[in-house]
C-alpha cells in the first residue's frame, strides 16, 4: 500500500523497512507500538492505517505498550486535551540495542509531553515516560 509518504520502491526495500521477524529476538518478542495511536483517527480508515507506517511505530515490550502506556498515559493526555488543548509530542528513547542488523532499535523508554495554557493563561507542560522493559513503572513531570 502506498500513503504518499515515501516512495513505492523503498516500502520494498529492506534496507529502508523492518520485517514482521525483526520484532522478535532470541529472548524477548515486541509489539508495535504506536507513536502517535490510532484512536484519535478511527474516523477515517485512510488516517487509521497512516499510523501503522513504519515511522509511526517503534518495539515496545507488550507490558508497556498494551499495559501500563496505553492505560494510564494515553488515557491521561486524552482527558487532559479535552479540558485543556495544547500539543501533545511523543517519542522514544535513543538505544544501542540493534535486534535487526541495521534496520529496527529498540528504544530505552517513551515519552510524551503536552503544552497547554491554563483557564488563566498560564503556560504549562506535563510529561510522562515509562521504561520500555518488561517491568515499567510510568514517570511524570509537571513544569
Amino acid at each position: 500500500m502506498d500513503l504518499g509518504c515515501i516512495k513505492a520502491s523503498e516500502q520494498n526495500d529492506p534496507h529502508y523497512s523492518s520485517k514482521s521477524e525483526d520484532y522478535m529476538s532470541e529472548t524477548v518478542s515486541y509489539q508495535r507500538g504506536h507513536l502517535q495511536p490510532a484512536n484519535p483517527f478511527r474516523f477515517d480508515k485512510l488516517a487509521v492505517l497512516g499510523t501503522f507506517h513504519p515511522t509511526n511505530v517503534i518495539p515496545q515490550i507488550g507490558k508497556v505498550n498494551g499495559g501500563v502506556w496505553s492505560n494510564n498515559v494515553e488515557a491521561m493526555i486524552h482527558a487532559q486535551t479535552k479540558v485543556f488543548p495544547g500539543y501533545v509530542m511523543t517519542g522514544a528513547c535513543a538505544s544501542t540495542e540493534d535486534v535487526t542488523k541495521g534496520r529496527l532499535q529498540v528504544p530505552t523508554c517513551i515519552w510524551t509531553l503536552h503544552c497547554f495554557k491554563d483557564r488563566d493563561g498560564r503556560t504549562f507542560v506535563n510529561g510522562y515516560w515509562a521504561d520500555n522493559k518488561p517491568i515499567a513503572e510510568i514517570g511524570r513531570a509537571h513544569v
